[in-house]
């Protein structure tokens, strides 16, 4: 009899890379004593820091916008503004740009690095330690993964954005005295200490100090270099952490800021012009953006311009050395002398900014756009992170002809091949206009046919309880599939191999690992129970060869005999089992053998045991 398949399809929801609004950033401490909170959508001036530094901070709140800890990069303070347990002596410095900067470990909520970075060049470099949220009954601490040395000697900066295309984050210094900046890849197995280096020739030098930034969109890296009179402008790949295209803006800068879609970039010259300038980056050569620049602001005469930095609410916010106030860039996203710059915006309660604004990483202040749905064939689905008045979305599909474009809200889209798509959206609210891009993959359903000879073979270590088998599963392409047993919401692997399987029947679950298709099959497992005990509780009260019925293994014989040959009971595969007896009587307890003829040819023999 041929073996019955049971088959299913199942088309799930699923993204690789969906965003919802993040209020990791609504809590800044910085400076001495100064703070701000973005949780009501406007900043509000918060007292109750305990840091004090002159330069270098970082902050991190959890996706509710409830503040977590923060650092000068020396010493780390938790939600209740008490020094975190084990947080002391980090490796960062209070004169420098960026002394730290916080990035979550993926799929672990509780894990975070704390990235440092020592003042010019010193011998502590570039480091990290670990923070778990677990401990010290929530509150946090420092792990004895503490001051982990990843390079030195580095200069002043380091920066972070998301990887578009996977769960990861890339964190990004520069060497000093060296053309080389360096990227390492944070992942959910950790920080990947061999980084990914860029050597651009331009920066030779590499003396740097004050800012260095990535926009938000991923696109663009800038750097500055007050030692050598330089503003470095190069492209990222967000996706390979490669740093290329060096253009030189030529002026001192201490501060740096991108606007949230990525067209503009603001610099604070720090010389004797004290300038804070517009670049326009739609243009694509080193004389037109240099050409662009637009002055924006001058600083007074007994002030300076110290870190630029975007805020949740889309504006930048600029500190000055030694105010009790922070102006502001109402509308970055517009050209020129439309940004609109405040000059001191907001009084700090009497608190006081010195150079530094807590970094972060910069993909949370790009207006996100999540999607659901990409596998091909289906209507992917988007959506924006928070509520606008209009959109216009272009899906980069332009063989898909009109379709290719849409003004709804939350538009949807059939995607016309599978590869992968730059999509772009337009968002405008309360006259803001904001540019959104991500990049999505659109998978080729994988479609496992289960017809016979799908399975080859089911290779069974021992006819046990304890079975392993491994599972060859004919005309799968290696990499493209993921395996669970009896269990479709379980654990997937990566090969169809498992350990400590009882004999019976299973469910073996075939997945597309891009979840574009879901099927299961049953598979026969061959064994038998040591013993059984037919006593009429319901348990265990028949002896029967496991695996072989009428779906698999239909034309069988099972024979049963005494210790000394004689036959005491014939069964098919259709049967109950057998019940202890020979012509209406009950055996005594002791070991009973079996042979076992297989449809197939096979043959298994052994014995087991009466138990009464």
């Amino acid at each position: 009899m041929d073996k019955i398949f049971k088959l299913s399809v199942f088309i799930l929801l699923f993204s690789p890379w969906v965003f919802h609004a993040q209020k990791e950033a609504n809590i800044w401490y910085f400076g001495y004593n100064a703070g701000l909170d973005f949780n009501s959508g406007s900043p509000v001036v918060i007292t109750d820091g305990k840091l004090v530094t002159e330069e270098g901070c970082a902050t991190i709140s959890n996706k509710e916008g409830q503040l977590l800890f923060y650092t000068d990069g020396m010493t780390v303070w938790n939600r209740n503004h008490n020094i975190m347990m084990n947080g002391t002596g980090l490796k960062g410095h209070f004169s420098s740009t960026n002394s730290a900067i916080i990035v979550p470990k993926p799929d672990f909520p509780n894990i975070y690095y704390i990235f440092t970075v020592d003042s010019e060049a010193h011998l502590n470099g570039l480091q990290f330690s670990e923070v778990d949220m677990s401990l010290d009954r929530g509150m946090g601490g420092v792990t004895s993964s503490k001051n982990n040395f990843l390079f030195a000697r580095t200069t002043e900066q380091v920066t972070a954005i998301k990887n578009p295309l996977s769960n990861s984050y890339w964190v990004v210094s520069h060497k000093w005295e060296n053309n080389e900046f360096i990227a390492y890849e944070v992942t959910s197995s950790g920080v990947n200490t061999t980084p990914v280096i860029s050597a651009l020739g331009g920066t030779t030098n590499g003396n740097y100090f004050g800012a260095m930034k990535i926009s938000p969109n991923g696109k663009k890296i800038a750097i500055s270099n007050v030692a050598d009179s330089r503003l470095a402008l190069c492209d990222f790949n967000p996706v390979t952490g490669q740093v290329s295209n060096y253009m030189n803006l030529q002026i001192v800068v201490y501060g740096l800021e991108f606007s949230p879609n990525s067209k503009f970039l603001y610099a604070a010259d720090i010389a004797e012009d004290k300038a804070l300038t517009q670049f326009n980056l739609e243009f694509n050569n080193e004389t037109d953006i240099f050409n662009s620049r637009v002055l924006i602001a001058t600083a007074k005469a007994n002030q300076n311009f110290g870190a630029l930095q975007l805020g949740p609410d889309g504006k930048i916010y600029i500190s000055k050395w030694n105010l009790d106030h922070i102006d502001v860039i109402n509308n970055p996203n517009r050209l020129g002398l439309s940004c609109n710059y405040q000059v001191e915006a907001i009084y700090l309660d009497g608190k006081i900014s010195k150079l530094g604004l807590p970094p972060f990483i910069q993909s949370y202040f790009n207006r996100t756009i999540s999607f659901e749905n990409i596998c091909f064939g289906s209507a992917t689905m988007f959506e924006l992170s928070d509520t606008v008045d209009s959109a216009v979305w272009d899906f980069g599909d332009p063989s898909s002809g009109i379709h290719n474009t849409s003004t709804n809200l939350e538009p949807t889209h059939v995607f016309s091949a599978p590869g992968i798509y730059e999509v772009t959206v337009i968002s405008t609210d309360d006259g803001q206009t904001t540019n959104s891009t991500t990049t999505v993959i659109i998978y080729d359903q994988h479609i496992v046919s289960l017809l016979p000879g799908f399975l080859n073979d089911i290779t069974v270590v021992d006819s046990s309880d304890n079975n392993s088998i491994s599972i060859d599963v004919a005309n799968l392409e290696s990499g493209d599939y993921e395996f669970a047993l009896d269990d479709q919401f379980s654990f997937y692997q990566d090969e169809p191999y498992f350990e400590n399987v009882k004999a019976g029947i299973h469910t073996l679950y075939i997945r597309d690992r891009n979840d574009c298709d879901v099927r299961f099959i049953d598979i026969s497992v061959i064994g038998y129970p040591k013993y059984f005990t037919p006593n009429g509780d319901g348990i265990n009260d028949f002896w029967r060869f496991e695996g072989i019925n009428g779906q698999f293994q239909a034309n069988s014989d099972i024979f049963i005999y005494d210790r000394y040959g004689k036959l005491l009971k014939q069964l098919t595969t259709t049967s109950n089992g057998w019940d202890g007896t020979f012509n209406g009587s009950m055996l005594p307890s002791d070991d009973y053998w079996f042979r076992v003829k297989l449809e197939d040819g096979r043959q298994f023999k052994g014995h087991f045991a009466l138990k009464r």
